[in-house]
């Protein structure tokens, strides 16, 4: 689970600011379990709905 969301952060990297970037990974890293799940859960930007014509 820290490994995917290290790879969704790295993802995401132009979405958020370096330092949002350096301080989720540091909390995925030093805090296991919680850590991982809140990036997942609450972390990641919002995607924008495909557009389609």
């Amino acid at each position: 689970m820290i490994a995917i969301a290290l790879v969704s952060i790295r993802r995401n990297r132009q979405s958020l600011t370096s330092w949002q970037a350096l301080i989720w990974g540091l909390v995925v890293i030093f805090v296991p379990i919680i850590g991982p799940a809140a990036w997942l859960l609450a972390g990641r930007p919002a995607r924008l709905p495909a557009a389609t014509e």
